[in-house]
């Protein structure tokens, strides 16, 4: 695992650039930013649960390469 980049959060959220953050300091009435929606809150579910489950598998497979990078280490007393 890198860093925070490697995951892509943008499921649920908008994704701003330095323009619309600008443009929404304008947007009394809310109407710039616009959000993932679903048809329905099972689809939606559905498709979180399995971003949860894309993370998870890479945390796992992160833990699992630093594990086996720590036991290649010369002299680490293992």
């Amino acid at each position: 695992m890198n860093s925070q980049l490697d995951y892509d959060f943008g499921v649920l959220y908008a994704r701003p650039s330095f323009l619309t953050g600008f443009i929404s300091i304008l947007d009394w009435a809310g109407i710039i930013n616009t959000y993932n929606e679903s048809p329905t809150a099972e689809i939606a579910d559905m498709g979180a649960i399995g971003n949860d489950w894309i993370f998870v598998g890479k945390d796992i497979r992160a833990a699992m390469d630093k594990l086996q990078a720590d036991k290649q280490i010369p002299g680490n007393g293992k």
